[in-house]
């Protein structure tokens, strides 16, 4: 890892919030979740996901990322407008969580 910390990024899928995360245990005091924010009108998903991740201060810190259905395809293409050390996509069956990386 490099000279700053470690900052965890979790975005639920759509109909749920950052509860769906709750039993997941993570060894880190610096865990953000991002929240959901209204599209505009006819916005092409790449703005929709670029105005999402104004919500990640990175500065020096490494950045890892997790998400849930949705969200999970969301911090995909955050990781395309910003450097992140690890990517997850979280599946969730009855809030079973099971990594992909």
């Amino acid at each position: 890892m490099g000279n700053g910390s470690t900052k965890i990024y979790l975005l639920s899928g759509l109909c749920f919030d950052k509860r769906i995360f709750e039993n997941l245990i993570l060894e880190s005091d610096q865990i953000n979740y991002l929240n959901w924010i209204e599209p505009e009108k006819n916005e092409t998903l790449s703005n929709y996901v670029r105005r999402i991740s104004q919500q990640i201060v990175a500065d020096k810190d490494e950045i890892i990322l997790i998400g849930h259905s949705f969200g999970g395809i969301v911090v995909q293409e955050i990781s395309k407008i910003i450097t992140v050390q690890v990517l997850t996509r979280c599946i969730c069956q009855f809030c079973q969580l099971a990594f992909v990386l």
